[in-house]
């Protein structure tokens, strides 16, 4: 029975496990944000990109001469 309360004892001060539960969520919130803050091709951060760079690409000339 005391073998069995050390065991939980032990088991119970333990922190390493808890460690790497707060570092998975973590890295979860993170990951979440980055995809929020980025958005796809027509929101956020690569939508405004995309667009600029449609715009500029439109801008330029043809290439062909007069």
């Amino acid at each position: 029975m005391i073998k069995l309360l050390m065991g939980v004892k032990a088991l119970w001060s333990d922190r390493r496990g808890v460690t790497a539960i707060e570092y998975a969520v973590m890295a979860g919130a993170v990951a979440v944000a980055l995809v929020a803050i980025m958005g796809d091709s027509t929101t956020g951060v690569m939508g405004a990109l995309s667009q600029k760079m449609t715009a500029i690409i439109n801008a330029i000339p043809s290439g062909t001469s007069p």
